[in-house]
């Protein structure tokens, strides 16, 4: 039995590990995405560099709400259990169910 804990919390460390790595990664890229675009971006790519800025913006919020809730989804039976892992939830439940 306390094998099958350990595996179970290797499980979990292990996904919070790999939810952490590649949130921190897109909110870093997208920022430095979202810097040469405003800075950098040549006047014939105007238009083109706000569709661009448009979708970097919403990947940078949608790594940050990714971060922060961790989600663990667990199905059961006929419904699905989300299970938020993150730093969301020492603030609020709320704050969680509203990231997710």
């Amino acid at each position: 039995m306390i094998k099958l804990v350990a595996i179970m919390e290797f499980g979990v460390m292990l996904s919070m590990t790999i939810y952490t790595l590649a949130s921190m990664l897109g909110i870093v890229f997208n920022g430095i995405l979202i810097c040469l675009i405003l800075c950098q971006t040549p006047r014939s790519l105007k238009t083109y560099s706000n569709l661009i800025l448009n979708l970097a913006l919403c990947d940078f919020v949608c790594c940050i709400f990714v971060f922060l809730s961790q989600d663990r989804i667990i199905p059961a039976a006929e419904s699905v259990i989300f299970i938020a892992n993150g730093p969301c939830r020492f603030i609020s439940p709320e704050f969680c169910y509203q990231s997710c």
